[in-house]
């Protein structure tokens, strides 16, 4: 009998080596693995979070206000916000420094929202006359009259 025989070792066969190995290599204890989903997940709420950051830089560098007026809407510098028409209907619209400079926007039989929208919510309201200091500062008043949702007419201080 050949003497290779008797010492000879069967072999493996290669994608056998292969899976042995594979099953050999493992994390040190304690230390856990992340799988590809979770690795894809960290990196989605990473890409969030750049974009809302981002997002969040370009409002309060004053070009979401250009961007607000040019989609119809008035931009409140104070609290960095897009003041929309819905706003009499969702209740904020707001106290504004200056409504004077928007009373010339107004027309008679324009909407009371849309009353609300230009000149902010009224300082106080007798009746069917709506009453705006015309600046933060002033003594000169806007008083609109509204009567069944629709201005009926306007007297903006000069």
């Amino acid at each position: 009998m050949p003497r290779c025989a008797l010492t000879a070792r069967p072999t493996r066969t290669r994608e056998k080596r292969r899976t042995l190995v594979a099953h050999r290599v493992r994390a040190p204890v304690g230390v856990d693995v992340m799988s590809h989903k979770a690795i894809a997940k960290v990196l989605v709420v990473l890409a969030v979070l750049l974009v809302s950051i981002a997002a969040y830089g370009f409002m309060h560098t004053g070009a979401y206000g250009h961007l607000c007026e040019n989609f119809g809407g008035k931009w409140a510098s104070v609290s960095s916000t897009c003041v929309t028409r819905s706003c009499y209907k969702d209740g904020t619209c707001g106290s504004w420094a200056n409504p004077v400079v928007r009373c010339n926007r107004l027309k008679i039989n324009d909407t009371v929202a849309e009353v609300y929208f230009q000149l902010g919510e009224p300082e106080r309201v007798d009746g069917n006359q709506y009453i705006w200091h015309a600046t933060k500062e002033s003594q000169d008043l806007i008083v609109a009259v509204i009567e069944h949702e629709k201005l009926k007419s306007l007297m903006c201080a000069t």
